[in-house]
């Protein structure tokens, strides 16, 4: 099997990418990702006209007599505020990039080029569903944001940035081929570690101080991509609450549980102890959601989200009825007898259901002959969340592909050589459940989609 980079390559040129000129810049993004066409000019010249097209239609234009750069919607309005033209250089950026905007850009500077630079941009695979990846992460972790960056090469420059000011944290030196930290800054003194290969950022021992939001600037000579995360860091509350406890009474016991449902099934957070307490409350996150005082069992429905959904028994044991995704979170129970307390905390997941995957068949012909050479299998999910998706061939794992938003779309392709006779399969999963979609010998002797 080939790489994935080089099958979605090949996808690519199925999907119509033909007749690239030999000047024709390629440009591979993710949806959620930012890309910046580069004109290659430090400066607009005198007299300048600059126009950008996507096809025929116009994109962009600027006068540089006056300055002064326009931007279009484009066909069905699908670029609207998503396009910066640089005043400077000339160059375009779509930001928040989708689907629909897989085609071939070109920009025309009369006094430069004599013919118009084109660019040829493919979006593959999902990074974020709005333009920022959400993670939430625990105090005290180490978290990797992940570029999915594969054609990361020396000569490119790799730029982290934090926080609204855009303050630079760590990036490459191209001349030195060395990394260069900020030091300047003690919030990542001894915390961060930048891969050269993919651009991926480690942070250790996260705390509050180091949340918030993170850009990766990849810039290359004819382009640039720029991801976007946001980092929120649980637990600091709890925290507290702990230190707090542990301070004022010394026999506090505290624990986490990790409790994960499908949804529509039902969540039994139990306590774990036969002991009768004088108070017993639960909050989800800093919400109170039921308690118990004495032997009266008390459910707060202005957390609507909960309605009718809860049942406490005699033990103080939470149980959530037909549970959906927006139960998940984090569960908090803090029971008292006398002076004494104990708290505990449960971590709930609810992941949604998984629909069957969906394959494409996609076949290539033989550049060398008439025949049939091999073909691509395209396995694709929608709507799903905190999923891997992989092929198999038998029991023998090909390839795979992990996602942890929410409501994103996934899409692997296979390559198989035309009259290979092997089992294959393409499985969804998430840590409770999975579902299987086989090739079957049809589909890998004849032509067409499927579904």
């Amino acid at each position: 099997m080939r790489s994935n980079t080089l099958l979605f390559g090949v996808l690519l040129l199925l999907n119509g990418v033909f007749g690239v000129e030999a000047d024709e810049v390629s440009v591979s993004v993710m949806v959620g990702d930012s890309v910046t066409l580069h004109t290659d000019v430090t400066e607009v010249p005198r007299d300048s006209n600059i126009i950008w097209k996507f096809g025929d239609e116009i994109l962009a234009r600027m006068n540089e007599a006056d300055g002064n750069p326009s931007t279009y919607d484009g066909p069905g309005a699908i670029f609207k505020d998503r396009l910066k033209l640089d005043k400077q250089t000339g160059s375009l950026t779509i930001t928040n990039i989708r689907t629909e905007h897989i085609g071939r850009y070109s920009v025309d500077i009369r006094s430069i080029y004599a013919t118009p630079k084109t660019f040829r941009v493919t979006v593959h695979g999902v990074f974020s569903a709005d333009g920022v990846k959400q993670m939430s992460e625990r105090n005290g972790d180490t978290v990797t944001l992940q570029t999915r960056i594969t054609d990361i090469t020396g000569d490119d420059v790799i730029e982290w940035t934090f926080g609204p000011q855009n303050t630079s944290v760590v990036k490459t030196d191209r001349e030195n081929r060395g990394i260069i930290y900020n030091e300047h800054d003690v919030r990542f003194t001894n915390r961060l570690q930048l891969d050269i290969k993919t651009g991926n950022l480690k942070i250790s021992n996260i705390k509050t101080e180091v949340a918030g939001v993170y850009h990766i600037k990849i810039i290359k000579s004819t382009y640039a991509v720029q991801k976007s995360f946001s980092i929120t860091v649980s637990g600091e509350y709890f925290k507290s609450f702990k230190r707090k406890l542990f301070s004022t009474f010394p026999e506090v016991f505290v624990a986490e549980t990790n409790v994960s449902v499908m949804e529509g099934d039902s969540a039994t957070l139990k306590t774990d102890d036969k002991q009768r307490y004088d108070k017993i409350e639960w909050r989800f996150g800093e919400e109170r959601i039921a308690g118990i005082k004495g032997v009266n069992g008390t459910y707060y429905d202005e957390v609507w989200r909960f309605r009718g959904r809860l049942q406490l028994d005699h033990t103080g044991s939470l149980t959530i009825r037909n549970t959906t995704t927006e139960h998940t979170g984090v569960y908090r129970l803090n029971m008292k007898i006398g002076n004494a307390e104990i708290a505990k905390s449960y971590r709930v997941t609810v992941y949604a259901p998984l629909p069957i995957p969906v394959i494409f068949i996609y076949t290539l012909q033989s550049s060398l002959s008439s025949e049939r050479s091999s073909r691509i299998f395209l396995c694709s999910v929608v709507n799903v969340s905190h999923v891997t998706l992989s092929w198999y061939k038998g029991n023998c794992l090909l390839s795979s592909i992990s996602e942890s938003d929410l409501n994103i779309s996934l899409s692997l392709p296979l390559e198989v050589e035309y009259q290979d006779k092997n089992i294959y399969s393409c499985v969804v999963n998430n840590p409770i459940r999975n579902q299987t979609r086989h090739l079957t010998n049809t589909e890998l002797y004849w032509l067409g989609s499927v579904t």
